[in-house]
């Protein structure tokens, strides 16, 4: 093989190549030649040499990749209604669930809440609802946390509340305005087959 250098058409090759004729060779297909020499193929899924000359293959760049990326993906939850007397008792049949994401320091949830069809009881004082990740805390710019909706089953009658922290791993309930909260008498007695419907969206501690 010969090598020539036209300067309108710059370097040409004469004859075949060779591989073995090249100076400094490795001898093994995991190089490639570049202008100032042979540089190594990395198959280092870890990327751990941080070399600036080596370069990752394919599937050294997508193993790296993979352990870097995570899709965040929903999960249950079981939100716990509590008073700050005597907790309520949601009877036979209640229904209770939640679901929550988290993303990076951004938590969205929901939480399901129906009392049951036979040995209900309201208990006494205002009503909280843990929450599915401990948050950052109160404070007059992050206190509302989330939206919810009541339903009292007796009277087909709703209300729309505003969930607040109580503290970092829970909420407490308020209709109207931060001085009506939800109590087991307020808007309603809490009975059989009322509802708790809420979303939250916070961030996490």
């Amino acid at each position: 093989m010969q090598i020539y250098y036209d300067p309108d058409t710059g370097l040409y090759l004469a004859g075949s190549l060779d591989i073995d004729e090249l100076a400094g060779y490795p001898g093994a297909a995991t190089h490639y030649l570049r202008g100032d020499g042979w540089t190594a193929i990395s198959t280092d899924g870890t990327l751990a040499d941080n070399s600036d000359t080596d370069i990752p293959s394919e599937k050294a760049v997508k193993t790296y990749a993979d352990t870097k990326l995570t899709i965040p993906t929903y999960a249950s939850y079981t939100p716990a209604l509590t008073a700050s007397v005597t907790n309520p008792t949601l009877g036979d049949g209640a229904f209770v669930a939640g679901r929550r994401v988290v993303i990076g320091k951004h938590v969205n949830g929901s939480a399901t809440i129906t009392f049951g069809t036979t040995g209900a009881d309201p208990g006494s004082g205002n009503y909280y609802v843990s929450l599915p990740v401990t948050g950052v805390g109160t404070g007059a710019a992050i206190a509302i946390v989330g939206h919810g909706w009541l339903f009292d089953s007796s009277t087909s009658t709703s209300k729309l509340v505003e969930c607040y922290y109580a503290s970092v791993n829970r909420v407490v309930l308020r209709i109207d305005s931060a001085t009506s909260p939800v109590t087991h008498a307020n808007p309603w007695t809490w009975a059989v087959s009322d509802r708790i419907w809420l979303s939250f969206s916070y961030e996490a501690a």
